[in-house]
């Protein structure tokens, strides 16, 4: 039921008026409830923030992952983070900065495979960097893969934001070569041939990944991070992140939504490889 809500943008309340209206009783058979099953919006509420629910989801989000992830997709990681703006009415958001400019709300960051399935995502405040959140992924990530996919990571491509010697450093720790380009914010320098020689006998963790950046093979495996681009689009326009209702507020509201949102996208990319159609194709399930 969370998840029908979901997907069809509705709030506990409409969810409730749908289930509950006697004479529409499509939603009931979609989600093979008899009329008398139909809990109450206390319920409803109840559920939604119930500790073991999200646990349950926790569960479900790895079991639908199990069948989307093999070697070739694990390969290279895509990381990023996107603006989720608020009104200025939500006292609990903040005003922050990304690639557009200033903006009021949150942050949304997100790890996906090359072909788009999303593996590790976290919600901060808009005033939060980028580089802040990737311990934490970092951990979230080990929580949902099994041994036997964490051995296929090898890659990960990100943008400039991300190019700190602590955060090459925390994907070395798992075996997981990051490659990002030079941040000009911090770093006021040029790779040339002189600079190249000073890094190659170092070759720390930093060093590698620029290194690899500015090589061909390393252009074109940078180049997958527009996969993640794409995901956001979706997650933001389709599944209407962007457009959040007003009684989300806060850091964990909005990263319970963001669950769930993220869950239900997860099945329809777990339906359509089952379907052998487009993976990311999601216009039969939000008719």
């Amino acid at each position: 039921m969370l998840l029908l809500a979901t997907i069809k943008g509705w709030s506990l309340a409409q969810l409730h008026r749908q289930l509950s209206a006697y004479h529409l009783s499509y939603w009931r058979r979609l989600l093979k409830v008899r009329y008398h099953q139909v809990p109450a919006y206390s319920t409803l509420v109840d559920r939604a923030r119930n500790a073991r629910v999200m646990i349950w989801q926790n569960r479900l989000y790895r079991r639908v992952l199990v069948g989307l992830l093999h070697q070739r997709n694990l390969g290279v990681l895509a990381l990023d983070m996107t603006d989720l703006p608020r009104r200025v009415w939500d006292p609990l958001a903040s005003w922050g900065f990304c690639g557009k400019g200033g903006f009021y709300g949150y942050k949304l960051h997100l790890v996906v495979a090359a072909d788009g399935v999303p593996l590790a995502a976290t919600t901060t405040q808009a005033r939060n960097r980028e580089t802040e959140v990737v311990p934490h992924l970092l951990r979230q990530l080990h929580a949902q893969l099994r041994t036997k996919a964490l051995d296929g990571l090898r890659f990960a491509v990100a943008d400039a934001a991300y190019d700190t010697h602590d955060v090459h450093a925390a994907f070395a720790q798992v075996h997981t070569q990051l490659i990002t380009p030079v941040n000009p914010r911090k770093y006021h320098w040029k790779l040339t041939w002189r600079t190249r020689r000073q890094l190659q006998p170092q070759q720390r963790p930093r060093d590698r990944g620029i290194l690899l950046y500015h090589s061909r093979r390393g252009q074109k495996l940078h180049r997958k991070r527009r996969v993640v681009d794409y995901v956001f689009g979706q997650l933001k326009d389709q599944l209407r992140l962007k457009q959040m209702a007003w009684w989300i507020r806060g850091v964990r509201r909005v990263q319970i939504h963001i669950q769930w949102t993220i869950l239900a996208y997860t099945a329809m990319l777990a339906t359509n490889r089952v379907r052998r159609c487009g993976l990311r194709k999601l216009a039969p399930y939000l008719a």
